[in-house]
């Protein structure tokens, strides 16, 4: 299972936002699963949108977001996690029916994403030990 999420602008709403946390599974080919009109993707549900601005220290601020964006992930995910440890029963292409044992396997995000889900700071690499100062040398 993929997870993918991207904050969005809704224009219509006089500039709203909306955050959803879409699924697909890995077996499908990337051209399929990147068209919208191929339906290679469901919408799984709505991550709030705040700026928590009534709590004042920044710090404070940026861990409560943090602890938002994980307890609301964690709510979404909870019935994949029984799912991928008992099993479901699935058809398959040919008609075979059997026991599948879906995991989560990947989550798709831009930088922003990335730094919320890792708990790292902005500026800093969500992916190595490189320090932020260090990023974009030739040697590391």
């Amino acid at each position: 299972m993929i997870i993918a999420s991207d904050k969005t602008q809704v224009t219509l709403f006089r500039n709203k936002q909306v955050y959803p946390v879409y699924l697909t599974i890995g077996n499908l080919p990337k051209e399929l699963r990147r068209k919208p009109s191929q339906q290679g993707n469901i919408l799984l549900g709505y991550l709030p949108v705040t700026r928590l601005g009534h709590i004042t220290p920044l710090p404070k601020r940026r861990q409560a977001h943090s602890e938002l964006f994980h307890y609301c992930m964690s709510t979404i995910l909870k019935p994949l996690e029984h799912t991928g440890s008992v099993g479901y029963m699935l058809s398959s292409g040919d008609g075979v029916r059997r026991r599948c044992h879906p995991i989560f396997a990947a989550y798709v995000g831009d930088y922003l994403e990335q730094v919320l889900i890792t708990g790292i700071k902005m500026g800093e690499c969500p992916t190595c030990l490189t320090p932020a100062h260090s990023l974009g040398e030739k040697d590391t």
